[in-house]
């Protein structure tokens, strides 16, 4: 979802990348730490339970971050308000 988000921020100018979306995203996740989480229906079942805003991105990144309880590295207020998952910044 994030990488999802990351390509329309880029669409609406919001965002800029110093490569091309494919390229960077590919050097991204061959880092190391990096590795792309499954849009599956138990992270969508989970999601489905957060009201702490109306971005479905949201949900699904704190979704996916505790199922598999990891931290998130985020600024975003409504998410650290939510007090849902550990936030690392």
């Amino acid at each position: 979802m994030v990488l999802w988000e990351i390509s329309i921020l880029l669409k609406m100018s919001r965002v800029q990348l110093l490569q091309p979306f494919n390229q960077w995203a590919e050097l991204l996740l061959a880092k190391q730490g990096f590795e792309l989480a499954p849009l599956d229906p138990q992270v969508i079942g989970k999601a489905m339970q957060f009201s702490f805003n109306a971005d479905p991105f949201d949900a699904v990144v704190v979704a996916t971050a505790e199922l598999k309880d990891l931290p998130l590295i985020t600024s975003d207020q409504q998410i650290l308000d939510a007090k849902i998952v550990e936030v690392v910044w």
